[in-house]
């Protein structure tokens, strides 16, 4: 039976809603919940982030029913700042999945970084691996093992990431200095390594620069609470 999480519902119609899934068998699934909402006489159990569940629907438009959802686990428990990241996690997942394609490797790779979120490792690489994870499942995975022109990158030169084109050697950082690095670091990044601060903050300023290409203008509602 097809396996997901609940990444975003909404309200539709009187008392129902609409719930978007995160499964292994059809990528980002859109399926109405009937009787789901407070309210309702009849009213069926409301999905649950952060819970995988198993799922099966029926319909032959665009937009599901949803017939089964029973736990298939336990709920991962984020508070404070890693419930943050998991709302994060949910609209990366939400804004850029096509619909209907299988994910089976982001499915997994989705609920291990919520339970490292639930078991306390720290949260930015754990957030660092998942988006590379996202854009190389989407086809847009990034090369930080060689330069623009297929080079291999050397440890103690400087590079600069360019949008479209790679990475470029450079002799200074005062041009786009948020993302200069290192070879060593790019390589780094490469190899999921993020035990160096600098590395971390290299990855965090690349990957927010390649996900904007993808996200578009629309900003991310849930970066808004990281600041609060």
């Amino acid at each position: 039976m097809p396996r997901g999480f609940l990444l975003h519902s909404r309200p539709f119609r009187e008392s129902s809603c609409i719930a978007t899934f995160l499964t292994d068998t059809d990528g980002r699934l859109d399926v109405i919940v009937r009787a789901a909402r407070a309210g309702s006489k009849r009213r069926a159990s409301v999905p649950l982030p952060f819970l995988p569940y198993e799922l099966s629907w029926a319909g032959r438009a665009e937009l599901k029913h949803l017939q089964y959802c029973e736990p298939a686990g336990q709920l991962f428990h984020l508070v404070a700042q890693p419930l943050f990241c998991g709302f994060y996690l949910n609209e990366l997942l939400w804004r850029l999945l096509p619909a209907h394609m299988p994910e089976p490797v982001l499915l997994d790779a989705y609920a291990n970084a919520l339970h490292q979120l639930a078991t306390g490792e720290e949260m930015e690489p754990v957030l660092r691996r998942f988006e590379l994870t996202l854009l190389a499942e989407l086809g847009y995975g990034l090369e930080l093992a060689c330069g623009h022109d297929g080079s291999a990158l050397q440890a103690d030169t400087l590079y600069r990431y360019v949008p479209q084109q790679g990475l470029v050697s450079t002799a200074s950082a005062m041009e786009g200095a948020a993302l200069c690095g290192s070879g060593e670091e790019f390589l780094a990044i490469a190899a999921r390594d993020f035990g160096n601060p600098a590395v971390c903050r290299l990855a965090k300023a690349l990957l927010r620069t390649v996900l904007a290409q993808h996200l578009g203008n629309k900003p991310l509602r849930s970066r808004e609470l990281f600041a609060r």
